[in-house]
């Protein structure tokens, strides 16, 4: 799901991402997958900084789920925090070499 909001991101589908996140909230208020389709959401809305924080959340739930730092690398990138952006896609590398967009 977490690739499938990223899919609508990038189409500008913000009322179907939307949509999406509720859903996700109901079908697991927990899963790590959950918080990214909400911070992908944020973000589709210019919302860098709640995009984050969701983000965050993700990696709190699951330390080792690469995808949520390159997304969260990629929110730090568009608030210019080039740093921690970096710090962000260095993790997602050290969680999944083969992160395509972490690389």
């Amino acid at each position: 799901m977490e690739l499938f909001s990223t899919v609508l991101f990038h189409l500008n589908k913000e009322v179907d991402l939307a949509f999406l996140a509720h859903e996700m909230v109901d079908l697991d208020w927990l899963a790590p997958q959950t918080w990214c389709v909400i911070g992908n959401s944020y973000a589709s809305m210019h919302e860098h900084d709640q995009a984050i924080t969701c983000f965050q959340r993700a990696i709190q739930l699951d330390p080792h789920f690469a995808y949520a730092y390159s997304l969260q690398g990629l929110e730090h990138t568009e608030n210019e925090e080039y740093d921690k952006a970096r710090q962000c896609f260095m993790n997602a590398l050290r969680a999944n070499r083969r992160l395509y967009n972490a690389w």
